[in-house]
């Protein structure tokens, strides 16, 4: 228990820290939300700037490397209609931004 509750106050900590690190980032998304109840992917690029780090696009990816049982999908099989699905829409959206640009 003592485990659990140190490692809740790390990640409350951590937590504390990021919003006081980003807090002008958290100020623009909030006064964006007021005037705009939903806010795009494109709005958040607008005021954030595109992300750090890779997007994840597949199961497979966002489970990758989180040590979770889930991430094990060695018995499961795509459906013949779906195969291929995730190459076919980024290319979509890599023509969707090419237009854009």
């Amino acid at each position: 228990s003592s485990g659990i509750n140190a490692e809740y106050g790390e990640a409350y900590a951590r937590t504390l820290e990021l919003l006081r690190e980003k807090r002008a980032d958290v100020v623009k998304v909030a006064e964006a939300l007021l005037s705009k109840e939903v806010l795009t992917k494109e709005d958040m690029v607008a005021m954030l700037g595109e992300r750090p780090f890779g997007e994840k696009t597949s199961y497979e990816d966002i489970v990758a490397d989180t040590g979770s049982e889930m991430e094990d999908n060695t018995g499961f099989s795509v459906p013949a209609g779906l195969r291929g699905l995730a190459d076919q829409l980024e290319k979509e959206r890599k023509k969707t931004a090419a237009k854009k640009s």
